[in-house]
């Protein structure tokens, strides 16, 4: 609540949450969780309505971020297990599993078309994915530490992506080359 600086509803999870995300147009969220799970939570009643990956379908660890297409479909998730998992929201069933890092996931992001995704590792690299096919678009390879974080551009075929050597990257999505890079 804006005018008293107090929750408006406070979602007691059971285990760490490392990251959140809304659904679009919508009062849902999604965590992720050192449980190895992601959760959709109705932020009205801040009831669980899902948990995606408790019957041991999805990932083996700790999920440390998690992104939802624009449209509210899916979410993408990245874990300490080295994979990304694409879920259909409406069931919480796994639709792709994608491998392609060395280390763990750090961060992950849905473009704004829906059509790929973007993760970032503890490996040093980020990977632009196909989310259909799964396959590998671009591997980013740029910064001499842990990538931290990733984001797409809104309206342009770019991304950035931010690591511990104190780098903010720009890449050109077309051509998956360096723009800039920012010290």
């Amino acid at each position: 609540n804006a005018s008293t600086s107090q929750p408006i509803r406070q979602i007691s999870a059971s285990s760490p949450i490392n990251s959140v995300a809304y659904l679009p147009n919508s009062v849902q969220a999604v965590t992720a969780a050192n449980d190895s799970t992601l959760t959709l939570w109705d932020l009205n009643t801040g009831e669980a309505l899902r948990v995606f990956g408790a019957d041991g379908s999805g990932h083996s660890d700790a999920v440390f971020s998690a992104a939802v297409s624009p449209d509210g479909r899916y979410a993408l998730s990245g874990s300490r297990d080295e994979t990304l998992i694409l879920w259909d929201i409406a069931t919480g069933t796994v639709i792709r599993r994608f491998e392609g890092h060395s280390d763990r996931v750090t961060s992950v992001a849905i473009s704004p078309d829906g059509q790929f995704g973007l993760s970032g590792s503890a490996d040093g690299s980020a990977i632009v994915w196909n989310l259909a096919t799964g396959e590998i678009v671009w591997t980013l390879q740029g910064h001499s530490d842990i990538v931290t974080s990733v984001a797409f551009s809104p309206t342009e075929n770019l991304a950035l992506t931010g690591g511990a050597d104190n780098a903010v990257i720009l890449w050109n999505l077309a051509t998956g080359l360096v723009v800039r890079r920012f010290e």
